[in-house]
């Protein structure tokens, strides 16, 4: 069929896409088949009724090669560049081979990776990068952030007291007649910082919250994080790792710069199916 659809393409002028259409759509053989058998005579026909129908017995044929084409054409889905130009590879595939590659050769040494051998060595380094996340400084810098954070609202909450202080001495030295004390001044100013104080403890207890969460929640990122590198290597990719070269004997791999990495080789071996 891969033959027979490079043949065609040439002598029609057309392309590929279009000659699968062709066997698939009965317009091109000047028919409605929606409602029965229904020719269309302002239709100039590509080919006869009969060898529509002819094709169409091969139908399983051609939804196979269909199925292959768009399974190769979705392997594209990495920003690869070329290590020597710098420039974006080409992605290409072969439906007869079932396999798919990115290239570059613009006046410089071919460089050309098979897009399985690319993909494994992608998510093995993924792999690699999950498994020396430090998380346990993740967790102490979190516990340090918070005690800042603490610090901080503490002394806030002791200057709201001292003006708390202030304010009651005003109150009882200045006031003579306590009826309405709801409306003195100093009473409503004292309100508002007894209020302000409770915010500041629940900014308190909402931080110890959000540690502790951070506490349970390390524990689970790993393990989501490698459910993820096998269910959504592109996502994971984008969020870890800042770009992709391709030389003719070596992949390049930028890591998204944070300060989790511990231990991190900056070149592995690719032996087989894995990096050592």
């Amino acid at each position: 069929m891969e033959q027979t659809l490079k043949e065609f393409k040439k002598i029609l002028k057309t392309t590929l896409n279009q000659l699968l259409k062709i066997v698939k759509d009965p317009f091109y053989a000047g028919y409605d088949l929606t409602t029965g058998k229904n020719k269309l005579s302002h239709v100039d026909p590509y080919l006869s009724y009969d060898e529509f129908q002819k094709l169409q017995a091969n139908n399983a044929v051609i939804l196979s090669y269909q199925e292959i084409e768009q399974s190769l054409k979705n392997q594209d889905i990495y920003d690869v560049y070329c290590g020597i130009c710098r420039k974006p590879m080409k992605f290409h595939f072969n439906v007869l081979d079932q396999k798919a590659w990115y290239s570059c050769s613009r006046k410089h040494p071919k460089a050309l990776i098979a897009s399985e051998d690319f993909f494994l060595i992608v998510n093995k380094s993924l792999e690699k990068i999950i498994e020396h996340l430090d998380t346990e400084q993740l967790l102490k810098d979190s516990r340090h952030f918070f005690h800042l954070i603490r610090k901080s609202i503490e002394l806030e909450l002791k200057a709201l007291e001292i003006k708390k202080h202030h304010l009651m001495e005003k109150i009882i030295l200045e006031t003579d007649d306590f009826s309405n004390w709801r409306e003195n001044t100093h009473y409503v100013d004292l309100n508002k910082l007894e209020n302000e104080q409770k915010e500041f403890l629940n900014q308190i207890e909402e931080k110890k919250d959000l540690l502790l969460e951070n506490e349970s929640l390390v524990g689970l990122i790993k393990d989501y994080l490698h459910k993820c590198r096998q269910a959504n290597p592109f996502f994971l990719t984008s969020v870890l790792i800042r770009s992709l070269f391709v030389y003719p004997n070596e992949v390049n791999i930028e890591v998204s710069k944070f300060d989790y990495l511990q231990d991190f080789q900056s070149q592995y071996i690719f032996n087989g199916d894995d990096l050592l």
